[in-house]
C-alpha cells in the first residue's frame, strides 16, 4: 500500500470540498453530539483534524483545542484558515503528547484511514483522561465505497474499518460507551445496526479503559 502521507498530499486540494458535503444538518448533528459529550473548558485533542474545520468550530465554542494530522498538506490549509488553533503533524498511532494530556478528544472519520486503527485507539486512550467522541463512515457511505474500490488497487489509505468493527474494538479494549448515534444528510438518527450500515457517519461517546464514565 502507498504511504498514506503521499496519498493525502495528492488529495489535499479536493478533500475540503468532500468534507464540506457534511455542511448543514450533518455538521450540526456532529458538532451538537461533540459539544454534548466533550467537557467544557477542557483541553481537547482533534485527532485526524484534516483541514481544521471541526477543531475551529469547537474552539469557537470555548474548548481549548489541539489539532493533529498526518497530512502536512492538509495542515497547511488548517493553519492558514484557523491561526487561532495549534496544529501539529503526527501519526495517530504515535501521538506526541504525554499520558493524560487531554480532558477529552474528537476523532472523526480518521480511524478508517490509518494504517493501525487499534494502535490509534490505544493512543487515544493513553493521552486522554476524559471522554472521546469517535466517528467513522457508515458502512454504506459512498465515500467508503469509492475508497474501498481504490483500496484493492493500493490507491487508497482506507483500511476498511466499519462501525460494527469499531463497536467490537471498544468492547474488547474495555472502553465505556455512554452514547451513540447515526448521522444522515437530514441530521441525527437513532443508534443501532441499521444506522451503522446506512448513516453518513456513526458516532460514539466513550471513556477510555481505567477512567470512570462520569458527567
Amino acid at each position: 500500500m502507498r504511504d498514506p502521507a503521499d496519498v493525502w498530499r495528492a488529495w489535499a486540494e479536493v478533500w475540503p470540498a468532500r468534507r464540506a458535503e457534511r455542511t448543514g444538518a450533518p455538521d450540526d448533528a456532529i458538532l451538537s453530539f461533540a459539544r454534548t459529550h466533550l467537557p467544557v473548558g477542557a483541553r481537547v485533542l482533534d485527532a485526524g483534524c484534516g483541514d481544521g474545520t471541526y477543531a475551529a468550530a469547537l474552539h469557537a465554542r470555548g474548548l481549548d483545542v489541539q489539532g493533529v494530522d498526518l497530512s502536512e498538506a492538509l495542515l497547511v490549509q488548517a493553519r492558514a484558515r484557523f491561526p487561532e488553533v495549534p496544529f501539529v503533524r503526527a501519526a495517530l498511532e504515535a501521538l506526541p503528547f504525554p499520558d493524560g494530556a487531554f480532558g477529552g478528544a474528537l476523532c472523526l472519520t480518521a480511524l478508517e484511514w490509518v494504517a493501525g486503527p487499534l494502535a490509534a485507539l490505544r493512543e487515544l486512550a493513553r493521552v486522554t483522561r476524559g471522554p472521546v467522541v469517535l466517528g467513522v463512515l457508515g458502512a454504506g457511505n459512498r465515500t467508503r465505497a469509492l475508497h474501498l474500490a481504490r483500496l484493492y488497487a493500493e490507491a487508497s489509505p482506507m483500511n476498511g474499518l466499519t462501525p460494527f468493527e469499531v463497536a467490537w474494538l471498544l468492547e474488547r479494549e474495555g472502553w465505556t460507551v455512554t452514547a451513540e448515534a447515526g448521522v444522515t444528510r437530514e441530521g441525527p438518527c437513532p443508534p443501532g445496526r441499521a444506522s451503522m450500515a446506512e448513516a453518513m457517519v456513526y458516532l460514539w461517546a466513550a471513556w477510555p479503559p481505567g477512567h470512570p464514565a462520569t458527567p
